[in-house]
This record gives C-alpha cells, sequence and structure tokens, in this order.
C-alpha cells in the first residue's frame, strides 16, 4: 500500500515511472467462515465505520 522504490521497465526511454492514485479508502480484508473484519494500513479495523450494502 506504499510506495517503493523498484526497477523500470526496459522498454522506455523516460527514467520515471508512476501510478494512478484514486481517491478512496485502501483497506485489507478478512473474510471467509466468519464475519468479514476491515483493516487500515495502520492496521486499525474500521469494520463498524463501513456502511453495509443492502442485500439484493
Amino acid at each position: 500500500m506504499l510506495a517503493t522504490a523498484g526497477t523500470l521497465p526496459d522498454n522506455t526511454d523516460r527514467p520515471w515511472s508512476f501510478e494512478m492514485k484514486y481517491d478512496g479508502c485502501r483497506m485489507l480484508a478478512s473474510v471467509g467462515s466468519c464475519e468479514p473484519v476491515l483493516w487500515t494500513r495502520a492496521m486499525n479495523v474500521v469494520t463498524p465505520q463501513i456502511p453495509r450494502s443492502p442485500k439484493l
């Protein structure tokens, strides 16, 4: 989730690269046989702050 230094692809003549940043939430999710749990990058549980989607 954090930018890290890396090597550039061989097929480019520019000395830099980038990734697009889209506004929103970056979270880790745990799903399985129990209720889902959502964490932030700092490992804070944020499940209660995220609204549930209505069942379709």
